[in-house]
């Protein structure tokens, strides 16, 4: 490859092939569309910068899609979010809606996390090993990780988080999964040793919960009144039931994360109301749509749908230790008497799968693609609803919208 050396004003400089070149224009002309330039402005740059007017709109939609690549810094999000309580509390364990985990990721990291292929990462921890029989784990963490108040991340830090949700007293949904930890300990201030009853394969797993979110000790305890985090934002002010406010956090330690300036997570229960906001231009974000109205929305200028494929399932739970349920026939009965079709194109407008009697779902690493669907079938159901002894059968069906809309 040869080159000319003829800078041009802006110092994009000819190639004889191209190559450098055109990568010195679709930077420069990034960084215009960074500053708000418009197409003309930029293709009246491209060629009095000395560039042939026909490579100027390829060049200007290559820096385009470069942007479109990279997410701009800066700027404030203001995130309507369909569950809070004036309850809520910034105490991990008494996490249960939308509102405290949408906060909590935001102060927060976990020791490890749920990447978008579905496989487990470290976070909070560099890495984590197995003794053979994976009853002794050793966790090592991440150097130099600060908390918004300036204190270095460490072992104490993580064994008090853990034990927060361990304890005598505790009401943490997540005091039995961790129940299987017998002893743990610090070996040095970057390495933790979990000591578990049995051996667990899977064991790290348990650390991506959003209960688990890590908070600095004090005294030994965890100190989670003070909403201090290793997380991308810090907590200005948190109103319960109505708003949470945030700044970003100069020295957070990812580059892949936290972006905007500001955020407001907003307390906005009513749907149609976060709805009307949305398109008001009152608020950016909502985290729950009105399947019945998303083709409304979808045909609405500056809004984009985000439809992700996520491992929540529902399910309608029988109690196998009491009758009518305790029969397995029975059982078979209602799963071959409910036609599940129906369900997702009616109730949820065909977003989302169907459901296989097991809680593991398609985005999960560990589906069992291969098992067969158990489909609608009425001459099944009525053979089982036989064999457990019944001609027919009336139950009752608790349900409400507060799962979902339209449950």
């Amino acid at each position: 490859m040869t080159k000319s050396k003829n800078p041009t004003q802006n110092g994009i400089v000819r190639d004889s092939d191209g190559g450098d070149a055109q990568q010195g224009a679709i930077g420069q002309v990034t960084s215009l569309l960074k500053r708000g330039a418009s197409r003309r402005q930029i293709i009246k740059y491209l060629t009095t910068s000395g560039l042939a007017l026909a490579a100027a709109g390829p060049l200007l939609a290559k820096a385009q899609s470069a942007l479109a690549a990279t997410p701009a810094k800066g700027g404030h999000a203001r995130v309507g979010v369909r569950a809070a309580s004036t309850t809520d509390s910034l105490d991990p364990a008494t996490f249960t809606n939308g509102f405290m985990r949408t906060v909590g990721y935001g102060i927060c990291n976990n020791l490890a996390e749920i990447a978008g292929d579905g496989s487990l990462v470290p976070e909070l921890v560099e890495s984590w090993e197995a003794k053979p029989g994976a009853s002794e784990w050793i966790f090592k963490i991440r150097p130099g990780v600060e908390f918004h108040n300036g204190k270095t991340l460490d072992a104490d830090d993580v064994i008090a988080s853990i034990e927060h949700h361990r304890g005598e007293d505790s009401k943490s949904g997540m005091k039995a999964p961790l129940g299987a930890i017998t002893a743990l300990r610090k070996d040095d201030p970057d390495t933790l040793v979990l000591q578990l009853a049995q051996g667990n394969a899977d064991f790290p797993y348990v650390f991506t919960d959003y209960r688990l979110m890590i908070m600095p000790s004090k005294d030994g305890a965890l100190d989670w009144s003070s909403g201090v985090g290793t997380g991308g934002y810090k907590l200005q002010e948190h109103e319960p039931g109505v708003a949470a406010r945030l700044e970003r956090n100069p020295n957070y330690w990812r580059e892949d994360r936290a972006f905007f300036d500001s955020a407001e997570v907003i307390s906005m229960p009513d749907i149609a109301s976060r709805q009307t906001a949305l398109l008001t231009g009152e608020i950016d974000v909502i985290d729950q749509v009105d399947l019945k109205s998303l083709h409304l929305l979808k045909e609405q200028s500056g809004v984009e749908i985000v439809d992700t494929v996520g491992a929540l399932h529902y399910t309608y739970p029988m109690n196998t230790q009491q009758p009518p349920f305790d029969n397995n026939d029975l059982r078979l009965a209602l799963k071959y008497g409910i036609d599940r079709e129906a369900l997702l194109s009616t109730v949820l407008r065909g977003y989302g799968t169907l459901g296989n009697d097991h809680p593991i779902a398609p985005s999960h690493q560990f589906y069992a693609g291969d098992l067969e669907q158990r489909t609608y079938d009425p001459d099944k159901a009525r053979h089982h609803l036989k064999q457990a002894g019944h001609d027919s059968l009336d139950l009752s069906l608790s349900v409400s919208d507060v799962l979902y809309p339209g449950a």
